[in-house]
């Protein structure tokens, strides 16, 4: 009888234990998966603010930084809308990062005289506005918050590697040249209909 009394105890306490370990880790697993969606929440926030201010990069630089702020805030992550800071003095590790990009070397310049790209950086960390982003049960493990974000570039005008593009080859008059005349295609693109 006390031989079977204490095996009894034991498969007890080895479930009890398998129990524990089985909770941490689907709550790993749910954290994990938690902070995954985050991540995507802040990519799509920060693509569409990346490409609304690359939009008035062009004709109206002024307008670049509160446009990216304006579509970010439309965009949530973890039950918040995403905040920007306004990074005036155009820090390169700033949320709203106006410079250069070279597509051939994957560069980024934000000293560049030539602007050609605006980079945001949507975060969720202890220096963000948003904060940290709080787990679920990372708690049980001592684990209260964690750092999410992601990073986007938009270029704006040329960068499509097209020189000189005809769309209606067949029609009269699809693009003319005439004399003698220099065409710099650098960053730009033509485009004739």
């Amino acid at each position: 009888m006390k031989f079977v009394a204490r095996n009894e105890g034991i498969a007890s306490l080895w479930t009890v234990l398998l129990i524990v370990v089985f909770v941490v880790f689907v709550g790993l697993a749910i954290d994990t998966g938690y902070l995954i969606w985050i991540g995507q929440k802040l990519q799509i926030g920060a693509d569409a603010a990346a490409l609304g201010g690359a939009q008035r990069l062009q004709f109206e630089p002024a307008l670049v930084r509160p446009a990216a702020i304006n579509i970010a805030l439309a965009n949530s992550a973890a039950g918040a809308p995403i905040e920007l800071r306004l990074n005036d003095s155009n820090l390169p590790d700033g949320d709203i990062v106006i410079g250069r990009f070279d597509r051939d070397t994957g560069a980024f310049d934000s000293t560049s005289d030539f602007p050609n790209a605006v980079m945001v950086q949507a975060r969720r960390n202890g220096a963000s506005l948003g904060g940290p982003v709080d787990l679920i049960f990372g708690r049980i493990m001592g684990i209260d918050t964690s750092n999410v974000g992601r990073r986007a570039i938009a270029i704006v005008g040329g960068g499509t590697g097209v020189g000189l593009l005809v769309l209606d080859g067949e029609g009269d008059c699809a693009l003319a040249v005439r004399g003698d005349p220099y065409v710099d295609l650098a960053d730009g693109a033509i485009i004739v209909k």
